[in-house]
């Protein structure tokens, strides 16, 4: 489970405005596009502008236009950039980003809440299947009369390995007994003796896991009974090795009739036997039917029915243990990512906070910048101005008009609409840091509450 909310997903409240740029004349390039020069050399051979002329020319006129013109279209620019950041300073809503800040927090509580009832109900739920099992387990031990714990193997490998250990020692010896009786030799004395391992394995570890618990029930009755179909199981595997140990001396003798014959000579005499190969092969048979046995009968509990209900009970009860404990770590880590959570936020509004003194900022920065660019204008203007009428007097013959000699002043200050708008930054900066200040507090509350969480899933037991 994520606790980090919705809200930091969302756009900030303060959108990013770009400073309009105003483009700088290149000054020499202005002066040689206006051909200033040749203009005041032009003027200058016509003894142009007359010495008696009072107002500047048609020739210092038009610079003035052009730069004028620059002026008017940088005015428009500064209008259109103050409105945009003026507009987006008016929509910021810090009562609404307040609410939704309450909301926020309000909201990861109740998920938290909503999240962890369900794997209380969960682990409930758990329980009452572990209660279940153990009441199953103390119910069959009351009308069973059992006081003991039940015994049995939690695993299947150990007793897998011993038998295939012991299947292959019997398959090893009895291959060299079998195969001076085999045609095939070693390999078929092999193949013989793997058949023979197998068979005795399966009988012994049958009689074992299944007929051994049967002998151990309440019902005298049918224990008697099962003791007596045990009794069998193991004088069919003492007969079988017995077979196996006439078959073994008869196929020397006899290749082609070895069957008929075991079953005649195994009948002359079932402890007849004259080789002690064949005695040694019974002997290896039995030994390994016993272990299997073993095996079989100590893998369960040797009460029949024990074993199930006490495997169903444990793995009822590690189901509710295992559940436990995740529930318990995902607590801790809830508890963590609660705190991540509420710096997440604080974070964001604090940006939000900076963004809007870089916004305001910005409203101011942009006159700046329009106010440098008008008198950069201006400058240009001057200069031209300048290289004008120095030009026009150096090339002509009489005196230049009494006016050149007055200081030139070029003012293109526009009369720009500048918009008002509420500072909203002072309520912005409370925003941030009441919640700053709530932190800790809200850290202290969460805490208490997971807390009742963790309680509670202690005191879910059985």
């Amino acid at each position: 489970m994520s606790l980090l909310p919705d809200f930091l997903k969302k756009e900030s409240i303060v959108p990013i405005r770009k400073l309009q740029d105003f483009k700088f004349l290149d000054r020499n390039e202005f002066l040689v596009a206006q051909d200033v020069e040749a203009l005041a050399k032009k003027s200058a051979k016509n003894s142009l502008p007359p010495k008696a002329t009072i107002e500047p020319d048609a020739n210092e006129l038009t610079f003035i236009q052009h730069l004028t013109q620059h002026a008017v279209s940088a005015t428009m620019t500064l209008n259109d950039s103050l409105a945009s950041i003026s507009n987006s300073i008016s929509k910021i809503d810090i009562e609404s980003e307040k609410a939704e800040l309450d909301s926020v927090v309000l909201k990861l509580e109740a998920d938290l809440t909503k999240e962890n009832e369900a794997r209380i109900q969960d682990l409930k739920r758990l329980r009452d299947i572990a209660e279940l099992k153990q009441s199953d387990v103390l119910r069959f031990k009351k009308d069973n009369g059992i006081l003991r714990e039940p015994r049995y193997k939690d695993s299947f490998m150990l007793t897998f390995a011993i038998i295939a250990f012991f299947l292959v020692i019997e398959t090893a010896l009895n291959s060299t007994l079998l195969a001076e009786a085999s045609s095939l030799g070693l390999i078929g004395g092999a193949g013989m003796a793997i058949i023979i391992s197998l068979i005795n394995i399966a009988l012994g570890f049958s009689a074992g896991w299944f007929l051994y618990p049967l002998t151990n029930q309440k019902n005298t009755t049918r224990a008697r009974l099962w003791l007596v179909a045990l009794l069998i199981a193991v004088t069919f595997v003492f007969v079988f090795n017995l077979l196996i140990g006439h078959y073994r001396e008869v196929l020397i003798q006899d290749p082609d009739n070895s069957g008929m014959m075991a079953l005649v000579h195994f009948s002359d005499g079932i402890f007849n036997l004259s080789e002690i190969e064949s005695i040694f092969l019974i002997v290896i048979g039995l030994i390994v039917s016993g272990v299997s046995y073993w095996k079989g009968a100590t893998q369960n509990d040797p009460y029949p029915g024990y074993t199930v209900l006490a495997k169903a009970l444990d793995l009822a009860q590690l189901n509710l243990v295992e559940e436990k404990e995740s529930v318990l770590e995902q607590l801790d880590e809830l508890g963590e990512e609660y705190e991540q959570s509420l710096s997440e936020i604080h974070r964001k509004v604090s940006n939000d906070y900076s963004r809007y003194n870089t916004l305001n900022s910005s409203f101011y920065q942009q006159q700046k910048l329009y106010e440098a660019y008008l008198e950069d204008l201006a400058q240009t203007g001057q200069i031209a101005t300048t290289l004008y009428r120095q030009t026009n007097i150096s090339n002509r013959e009489d005196d230049g008009p009494d006016y050149f000699k007055d200081k030139i002043v070029i003012d293109f200050k526009q009369k720009p609409s500048i918009p008002n708008f509420v500072d909203v930054g002072p309520s912005l900066n409370s925003v941030v840091e009441n919640f700053g200040s709530r932190i800790p507090n809200l850290k202290i509350e969460f805490s208490k509450v997971l807390k009742s969480f963790r309680n509670k899933v202690v005191a879910i037991d059985l």
